[in-house]
């Protein structure tokens, strides 16, 4: 099992961006979802950490500031080559930035791979000026994608899931870091391809299902999230917990 995100991703951050080359589309929704909920707009400096490969990036509005964080080599370099401009390596638990100039901390879908979560709450409330917001949307403790993650895909991985969900406590820790939470609430929505294969392969590469064939991939996604085919092609059931907490 590989503890933390750097480690993680180090290993399989390749396939992850793999995944989303391939299907860059699929997630549409998501990070239309995140963009909401954070209300990203023109002039705002956002810090993006973990930014992953820099995907936000594709759906910030213009005029955003972006600047994308990475604690894993890997994917700091996969992030430059997806148009990410000088992403930045670093920890969570020591951001570089001076104390309160950024409008926006958002972190996507990274930190049930974080243990350290408090202390990158109060780096975010450190570097986020007055009215400025953390924005997270990560996977929620009990959902169903939580137990697709620690059940099928730990069970059809070589490493293994074990996931550090948002539970319902996450508020307070945010509130302890000194922020004040505007928005704590569960979106479903779902993640779109072209038909049922493409979507196992998607999830064999995000996830890293190196034990499974695609058809008990979908049989997989089936049994614990659900998807259906509409015109077009398919959708796959997927949920994140939304919170945005501001800096008085």
């Amino acid at each position: 099992m590989f503890d933390s995100y750097s480690e993680i991703f180090e290993e399989r951050g390749q396939l992850y961006h793999q995944a989303m080359v391939e299907q860059p589309r699929a997630r549409d929704q998501e990070f239309l979802n995140i963009v909401a909920s954070a209300n990203l707009a023109a002039g705002q400096r956002v810090c993006d950490a973990p930014s992953g490969g820099g995907y936000l990036g594709a759906y910030a509005p213009a005029g955003v500031r972006l600047v994308s964080l990475e604690t894993s080599s890997v994917f700091a370099h996969l992030a430059r080559g997806n148009a990410a401009p000088d992403p930045l390596l670093s920890t969570l638990e020591r951001l570089p930035f001076r104390n309160a100039c950024l409008e926006r901390v958002v972190s996507a879908a990274a930190l049930h791979h974080v243990a350290e979560k408090d202390a990158f709450h109060r780096e975010a409330a450190r570097v986020l000026a007055p009215g400025g917001a953390l924005c997270v949307a990560d996977v929620a403790a009990g959902s169903a994608v939580s137990e697709f993650l620690d059940v099928f895909v730990d069970g059809h991985s070589r490493m293994g899931h074990a996931g550090m969900y948002l539970d319902a406590g996450y508020e307070k820790r945010l509130e302890d870091a000194g922020l004040r939470v505007e928005q704590a609430e569960r979106i479903p929505f779902v993640w779109t391809f072209e038909d049922a294969e493409p979507m196992a392969r998607f999830a064999q590469l995000l996830f890293g299902i190196d034990r499974a064939s695609p058809e008990q991939v979908r049989e997989g996604i089936e049994r614990h999230l659900g998807w259906e085919r509409v015109r077009g092609g398919c959708e796959m059931n997927w949920e994140l917990a939304f919170y945005r907490a501001v800096k008085p």
